[in-house]
């Protein structure tokens, strides 16, 4: 059994650790506060950019873009991970879900500091075309523009590419986060259908020019909006998993600290019947 001074100094470890937890719990909670608002916020754009394209996907015929592709099954995966760690199974579960459809010639881009390392540690050596480690101070639409013009160029001038997927975690509800992978390109009709509904004849956009021409001219916007609205609904589950996995910790510490002093309080206890008992005994003897 530990004596008291070696209870005395677990206790103290462990309270340094609930306040550090405490606090890191605190400092996930205003940047989950702040990140909720902000996509929130990006979320009317996106919608609105969305139905806009959805009226000119369908009025173009459901144009069939990048019919030259349709032999090839490489896939370029955009990977969203956290720039930093303690989030929970937050990265953890990206990477199951990619293990469930990567391919041996697959090719990855990687957003979030964690993500390199993760991939090595589950033995996914596919070939890196980009790493980035994006925080939440970087992340803005003008980054995610260039970044998803780079992506969108490096497919549509590679013949051997046909598929350019996203992989990142969509917000349930501050418990609840799903990991999910979202094809961008070619378009996929049902999956644009999930995001808005087909636009009515009655619909409040006219489209005056050549509705093929403007499409394939704001494909790398689609491709923008696409990364951008993944990467902030990421950062939001990665600071509500941080939340999380810190509340849990600081509960878990409350709960260490409340059975070692119960521990120490009957070991002092039984040291104080020891000592008396001793007492007792010596004071017989010397009768």
């Amino acid at each position: 059994m530990s004596s008291l001074n070696e209870i005395k100094k677990k206790i103290k470890i462990v309270e340094s650790t609930s306040k550090i937890t405490n606090a890191m719990k605190l400092v996930a909670t205003s940047k989950l506060k702040k990140q909720k608002q902000m996509f929130e916020n990006e979320s009317i754009y996106c919608k609105n950019f969305y139905d806009v394209f959805s009226q000119i996907y369908f009025e173009s015929n459901n144009l069939d873009l990048f019919s030259d592709k349709k032999e090839s099954n490489k896939t370029i995966w955009i990977l969203v991970f956290s720039n930093m760690g303690l989030c929970g199974s937050f990265n953890l579960n990206i990477v199951k879900e990619l293990e469930k459809h990567i391919k041996k010639d697959d090719e990855l881009i990687i957003i979030g500091k964690k993500g390199r390392n993760i991939l090595k540690s589950k033995s996914i050596d596919n070939k890196i075309l980009l790493d980035i480690e994006l925080d939440d101070k970087n992340n803005s639409y003008d980054l995610s523009y260039l970044i998803g013009n780079n992506i969108f160029y490096e497919f549509k001038n590679r013949k051997d590419v046909g598929f350019v997927n996203m992989l990142y975690t969509k917000f349930e509800n501050s418990l609840s986060f799903i990991s999910t992978a979202h094809q961008i390109f070619p378009l996929d009709e049902k999956q644009l259908m999930q995001r808005v509904k087909r636009p009515s004849e009655d619909s409040i956009y006219t489209i005056n020019a050549n509705s093929e021409k403007i499409i394939e001219s704001i494909l790398p916007d689609y491709m923008a909006v696409s990364l951008f609205g993944g990467i902030l609904e990421s950062k939001v589950c990665e600071n509500a998993s941080r939340r999380n996995a810190m509340e849990s910790a600081t509960k878990n510490a409350d709960e260490l600290i409340k059975n070692y002093r119960l521990e120490f309080n009957r070991k002092r206890q039984s040291d104080i019947t020891q000592e008396i008992t001793e007492i007792v005994s010596g004071s017989n003897l010397g009768e």
